[in-house]
């Protein structure tokens, strides 16, 4: 028994020695995302692989931090100097650039400790000074960078708690924080880091942007938003299965105007389990709301416009709602095969979520734009749905139809790689303001006559304006003022547009009708947010002796050196009372087949006739 007793003993000790040595396992395995790093071009490892389990030098560092800014090709083209001696010959480019642009420092004049190993602190300095943060403007403090990671959501508060353990970082916990922030939003921006390495700064290729999609989902969903397939695991389905698959993430919109009414519909879909969506531009381009309303019935509020383009007709939204949403993957159009069978799903004329299919007919240039024809039908409200491959990948965003029998086209996926991205995301009735004051120009330009200012620096009202006329002019310095004369013989109902590129110039710009009698200001012009525009609107009576001013704002102290160009146009209707009608004037219909958004001046007191030229004129 006392035998048996000193076994247990001895096995029990054996047991807690073997608790007390050193785990060589690691509680994660970083080597899937050290997979993804390599795939980017950004984590390359050495003869002897990854070596995720040691301590990352000071060297190896600032390679990766080159990588992850997008910089080490110019660091090692080059070679930007630095006080050094210790640093090898792999990394002095590298270290060079950084020291050149203040994102690092030496150990002493001559030190750089380049084989010292890296603290996790140090790294995550590293890595907000990539997404942009600066720590010498009280940004973060740099001892404290791996907490301050964890607070602004890039890593967890886990990570902040297992990778700050170590004095040392590990090259696996590089590798997860690198990946964390690869995938973060880069200060000031809707955008991840990685979506910025691709589109500004073109330092990570498309071939290896979708070889990381096709390892790590994260990824995926990064590619998509720039329109690079990232789609794996291709296997063909049916009609049914793909149906079932893929309508959850199709979505039917409703677009909304400025009275609250609803004035169209549409389609789009997921692209992302954060719930950005793809569409149409010419959707949403002049919604002041929008309601999307996904396959299980769902309402979601349309949120912000992130990207968009009216030429590529493609439009990315966000809408107000916690995910994950289910989002569709991106396949290759180039990969589409003549007479390949393709499906639709989109929401025509309101029919939610309805599926068509069809062939792949070819590719079709039209005014510049490649796009895909095939033959599933689609209507009006189909806009923005998605057009599938047979393995259930969205290569298109279908666009339009013809009057022919099933000759339909979209918008190939990759084109989202051509639209413009928004740091600052824009609101939907910001930007449906300025497509309609854009549209009013453009109608007066296509109405209107052009003419010039016959005199600067006015000092009485020596032109007159004549109606439906676009003047063009300068202000010549802060003390120019610009007087044009409005007839007098009627009463006038008017509108007047004023415009300037220079938004800046027009928030410092005065313009108002006076009275040149007795100097009254009469009307003064109102700014249309985050446009170029301002406008006048109102009515004189008959005999008033008016005229439009133009002049800089000096109670604001602003003032110019140079010539300024600005340019308004001038769109008046006379009015003639009489004692039986007070307003029996009768105003014609400048064009027919007018859509909502072209109606968009009535003048008060005015019999308005017009006509209707088909059963779809509006």
């Amino acid at each position: 028994m006392r035998k048996r007793i000193l076994s247990l003993a001895l096995v029990l000790a054996v047991l807690c020695g073997l608790l007390a040595l050193p785990v060589s396992a690691r509680a994660a395995d970083y080597t899937a995302q050290a997979d993804t790093l390599n795939a980017l071009g950004l984590f390359l490892g050495s003869d002897k692989g990854y070596e995720l389990d040691r301590s990352m030098t000071r060297a190896e560092a600032a390679v990766m931090v080159t990588r992850l800014l997008g910089k080490e090709a110019k660091a090692l083209a080059d070679k930007p100097a630095h006080p050094f001696t210790d640093v090898p010959d792999w990394a002095s480019g590298q270290v060079g650039y950084l020291y050149q642009n203040g994102l690092t420092k030496g150990v002493s004049d001559t030190s750089y400790d380049a084989n010292r190993d890296i603290t996790p602190d140090q790294y995550a300095t590293f890595m907000l000074r990539v997404l942009g943060y600066d720590d010498s403007a009280g940004d973060f403090v740099w001892d404290k960078a791996l907490a301050k990671m964890g607070a602004l959501g890039v890593i967890s508060q886990n990570d902040v708690t297992a990778f700050g353990k170590n004095q040392s970082l590990l090259r696996d916990t590089a590798v997860a924080i690198s990946r964390a922030a690869l995938l973060a939003p880069y200060k000031g921006s809707y955008f991840s880091l990685i979506h910025r390495l691709y589109i500004k700064d073109k330092a990570v290729p498309a071939a290896k942007l979708s070889a990381a999609a096709k390892k790590d989902t994260a990824f995926a969903q990064q590619a998509a938003l720039v329109g690079l397939p990232g789609a794996v695991g291709e296997r063909a389905l049916d009609s049914e299965a793909l149906f079932q698959t893929d309508s959850p993430a199709v979505v039917y919109m409703e677009v909304y105007g400025r009275d609250g009414t609803l004035e169209s519909s549409g389609s789009g879909f997921f692209l992302t389990e954060s719930g950005v969506l793809a569409t149409n531009y010419h959707v949403i381009e002049y919604a002041y709301s929008v309601k999307v309303i996904t396959d299980d019935e769902k309402v979601y509020e349309v949120d912000k416009l992130i990207a968009g383009s009216p030429d590529e007709d493609i439009a990315l939204l966000t809408v107000k709602g916690q995910g994950p949403f289910p989002y569709l993957k991106l396949g290759d159009p180039a990969a589409l095969r003549a007479a390949q069978r393709i499906y639709c799903i989109g929401s025509p004329l309101g029919f939610h979520n309805t599926p068509s299919e069809g062939l792949f007919s070819r590719w079709h240039n039209y005014e510049g734009q490649d796009l895909l024809q095939f033959s599933a039908p689609i209507s009006p409200g189909s806009s923005g749905g998605a057009l599938l491959n047979e393995y259930g990948q969205a290569v298109g965003l279908t666009t339009y139809t013809t009057e022919g029998q099933n000759l339909n086209f979209a918008i190939p996926v990759t084109s989202i790689g051509k639209i413009d991205y928004y740091d600052t995301p824009v609101d939907l009735r910001t930007l449906a303001e300025r497509a309609y004051w854009d549209l009013v120009w453009d109608v007066a330009e296509w109405w209107c006559d052009y003419d010039e200012e016959q005199e600067e620096n006015d000092a009485k009202a020596n032109q007159t304006i004549e109606v439906d006329t676009i003047y063009e002019a300068t202000l010549s310095d802060g003390d120019d003022v610009d007087l044009y004369a409005i007839p007098t013989q009627t009463a006038l109902e008017f509108f007047l547009l004023w415009r300037a590129e220079d938004t800046a110039v027009r928030e410092h710009i005065r313009v108002e009708v006076v009275d040149t009698e007795t100097g009254a200001v009469l009307i003064r012009s109102r700014p249309v947010t985050q446009t170029p525009y301002l406008y006048l609107e109102g009515r004189i009576k008959a005999g008033s002796h008016c005229a439009l001013r133009v002049s800089a704002d000096g109670a604001a102290g602003y003032a110019w050196g140079k010539d300024t160009p600005y340019a308004f146009a001038s769109m008046y209707t006379e009015i003639y009372p009489s004692p039986s009608e007070p307003y029996e004037n009768i105003s014609t219909e400048r064009e027919p087949n007018d859509s909502f958004e072209l109606a968009q001046y009535l003048p008060y007191g005015l019999t308005e006739e017009g006509s209707l030229s088909s059963g779809t004129d509006k």
